[in-house]
């Protein structure tokens, strides 16, 4: 996918793909990031292998650390999932824009809680719960680069459970709840 400058990081290429797949979007789309694993995400190959597709979760965050797909693992799993304070940098960000970019179809601005890293598995509905045009709004505030690359694919990563969700996907990921253990 061409992708005209590099405004936002993947939060550009995510909303780029909704806007131009929006008629034939699949049943699940997985966003991921370029890398197999990072530091925060094991091996994204066996974690898309483990997961329960026929769950139906709306949104289903993919950045956690497990070894080994067992109960076990699970319990010790790094979950990289926190609140989203005004004192930090990305909290800042958010409340200056919230109701430019984000009020009309979220609501009056909360304090949030969010999935960090942005990959995640989203349903089409999920994708589709939002209007076009909101997509939009938020790709064309990418592309006019206010912010910068780094700080405006911070905004969107904090948001992106918000997006496909709302406060139902704001809870704590429960490894077993979304992958497959054995």
């Amino acid at each position: 996918m061409y992708m005209p400058g590099h405004n936002g990081y993947e939060a550009a290429v995510y909303l780029r793909f909704i806007l131009e797949c929006w008629d034939s979007l699949p049943e699940s789309t997985a966003f991921l990031h370029a890398h197999r694993s990072s530091w925060h995400s094991s091996d994204i190959v066996t974690l898309l292998r483990h997961l329960r597709w026929d769950r139906r979760a709306p949104y289903v965050s993919l950045n956690l650390h497990m070894g080994q797909m067992t109960q076990k693992a699970a319990d010790q799993a790094m979950v990289f999932y926190g609140r989203l304070t005004q004192n930090e940098v990305g909290g800042l960000f958010l409340t200056r824009v919230w109701r430019q970019l984000f009020q009309q179809e979220l609501g009056p601005y909360q304090p949030i809680a969010r999935h960090i890293c942005a990959q995640h598995v989203v349903t089409r509905e999920a994708i589709r719960s939002r209007s076009r045009a909101f997509y939009m709004r938020l790709y064309m505030f990418l592309m006019r680069g206010i912010m910068g690359s780094y700080h405006s694919a911070r905004l969107l990563e904090n948001t992106w459970n918000w997006i496909f969700g709302g406060q139902a996907n704001a809870r704590r990921l429960v490894p077993c709840e979304a992958l497959r253990c054995e």
